[in-house]
């Protein structure tokens, strides 16, 4: 048996014509003797109806026969083989009123009618229906109808308002979206008995609207408010940033129903595959891993940075659906950078990490026992947020390594430093502190022969960094010594010019100057104390960008030494 949904479009007019049950004859078998035969009856004809009074966007299927017995006489539903319940017959359209084993039914009215499960079986009844010439029974088989499917015929219409993608509960969902020649909606199978009838929600992949559902008279009986479906594919998980040295689960995607999934890894702009971890495969409903080694079409390893993962589905009847999910690749570990020394007693030493994909989230730095005192690690851990707007700088995090019980030794002591980001990639450095004792005298013919020129550099150098608090800032210091110091050890040298205040108690700044092989100076003011931390800082500015680490001198024993961190 097949029942029909007919779509109306904008203008009313019908999609489609709907197919018939009919009726095989057989031998008459006259139920009085004294009755002679009458004309076999026009063909039974079931149909899907849709009472007004259903659930919004729900739709109740509702069983009926349509008899065209001669309207002056009384018909009867008879049981037979295989029939465990009264069938209800009706009459047509057109035709008056009789009355039905002692119900009177009128023109065109449908009533319930209980049918018993058939699904794969054949099953044979009778219908009399008395004419006025006399009584003739006819046989009707009803041919096998097979299980009821796992997807449903659906169709879309020409006209947005006829387009009827929809789903049938019985009782899972399964979403049916195929195009047909004649634009109905077909719906194969039939409830097996009233008390569970076949639910059809109607809904639409591209927006929203009505439908109005008509009879196969033309008569509209239902107009549906059309929703959209839900995707095939939801809940994508893909951490980012993340990281691959090996095969592995990058992230996962859920699938509603059966589908054919396939995954593309994209750049961050243009549609050129860069990678296919997840070819078009058909897959079952469920939660559907993805990996992927960070190799492209090639196999080569792609570079850390952004890319994006498009996930496309198709399902069984047809319905496609697209997503992209942002992800970044990251197995670089954090990059690590000498900071300054401090301006204070004892020196500490400052040291960053910083990683542009995924954040820092730890630094290790391992100070050995000739720095001075013990053996010992300094951690760091990173206690800032993640950004979660793209574009946003992750935050670098900075550790101080401080000095060791009784200050750090004359040499040069290795610092290892480990910094992991927040998708475990690991990078390693090795730092050196360079302690060096400050040695009298010049430092070379050149500078001791422009003495003078030293001195105007260091007047000018401070009043540059001045901050203007008191009325002799510009005016407090001299020179008080010249020193050389051998910074690099590869015959490069820089002149130390220590500073002293006329003041009573003032701190003692101090100036290195860097010789240039045009003979030029560039000072740099960095002070021992916390009192000229505003100068050590301004002078920072005036001696612009170096390469060669900071530099501070620490009064220790009697002695200067000038510590670098390099």
């Amino acid at each position: 048996m097949t029942r029909h949904l007919l779509a109306r479009g904008a203008g009313g007019e019908e999609t489609s014509t709907v197919g018939a049950l009919r009726p095989r004859p057989t031998p008459e078998v006259p139920l009085s003797p004294s009755v002679r035969p009458a004309a076999v009856p026009a063909a039974l004809v079931a149909l899907l109806t849709l009472p007004a009074a259903a659930v919004a966007g729900e739709l109740q299927a509702v069983s009926s026969l349509s008899s065209t017995c001669d309207p002056s006489t009384t018909g009867t539903v008879l049981s037979g083989p295989g029939v465990d319940t009264p069938l209800v017959a009706a009459l047509a359209a057109g035709s008056s009123a009789v009355t039905i084993d002692g119900v009177r039914v009128g023109a065109g009215e449908v009533l319930w009618a209980p049918l018993p499960a058939r699904a794969g079986t054949e099953r044979p009844f009778a219908v009399s229906c008395p004419e006025t010439a006399g009584d003739t029974r006819y046989e009707i088989r009803l041919h096998p109808i097979p299980a009821l499917p796992t997807s449903y015929v659906g169709a879309v219409g020409s006209d947005a308002v006829s387009t009827l993608p929809f789903t049938l509960t019985r009782p899972a969902t399964v979403v049916a979206d195929v195009v047909t020649e004649d634009g109905a909606v077909t719906v194969d199978g039939a409830p097996v008995d009233s008390a569970t009838p076949v639910a059809v929600r109607l809904g639409t992949r591209s927006g929203t609207g009505t439908v109005t559902i008509a009879r196969r008279d033309g008569f509209p009986i239902w107009e549906a408010r059309l929703r959209a479906l839900p995707a095939t594919v939801s809940n994508l998980r893909f951490p980012s940033p993340f990281t691959n040295a090996t095969p592995r689960a990058i992230g996962s995607v859920d699938l509603d129903e059966p589908s054919r999934l396939e995954v593309t890894v994209l750049p961050p702009t243009g549609e050129l595959v860069v990678a296919r971890p997840l070819a078009p495969t058909d897959l079952p409903a469920g939660t559907v891993p993805v990996a992927w080694d960070g190799r492209n079409l090639r196999g080569i390893a792609t570079p850390d940075g952004s890319y994006r993962v498009r996930v496309r589905s198709e399902d069984a009847t047809g319905r496609r659906t697209e997503v992209l999910a942002p992800v970044t690749l990251d197995r670089t570990g954090p990059a690590v950078t000498a900071g300054r020394v401090s301006v204070t007693l004892p020196q500490s030493v400052q040291l960053f990490a910083e990683d542009l994909q995924s954040g820092v989230a730890e630094v290790r730095v391992a100070v050995p026992a000739s720095a001075g005192g013990s053996a010992r690690t300094i951690t760091a851990v990173q206690t800032a947020p993640s950004p979660t707007t793209p574009g946003t700088p992750q935050p670098r995090l900075r550790i101080t390594v401080p000095a060791p019980d009784g200050g750090w030794r004359a040499g040069r002591h290795p610092l290892t430093v480990t910094a992991v980001d927040r998708v475990g990639s690991t990078s390693t450095r090795t730092l050196t502190v360079d302690a060096v004792e400050v040695q009298g005298g010049v430092c070379g013919r050149a500078l001791a022969a422009t003495a003078a020129l030293v001195s105007s550099r260091v007047r000018d150098a401070l009043a540059s960094t001045r901050e203007g608090r008191g009325r002799d800032a510009a005016r407090v210091y001299r020179i008080a010594a010249v020193r050389c110091v051998d910074l690099d050890r590869d015959g490069t040298r820089e002149m130390a010019v220590l500073l002293r205040s006329r003041r009573a108690g003032a701190v003692t700044p101090l100036v290195v100057f860097r010789v240039s092989p045009q003979g030029t100076y560039a000072p740099r003011v960095i002070s021992t104390r916390h009192a000229l931390r505003g100068i050590a800082a301004r002078g920072r500015t005036v001696r612009g960008t170096t390469t060669r680490g900071r530099v501070v001198t620490v009064r220790a024993a009697g002695r200067d030494l000038v510590l670098r961190v390099r």
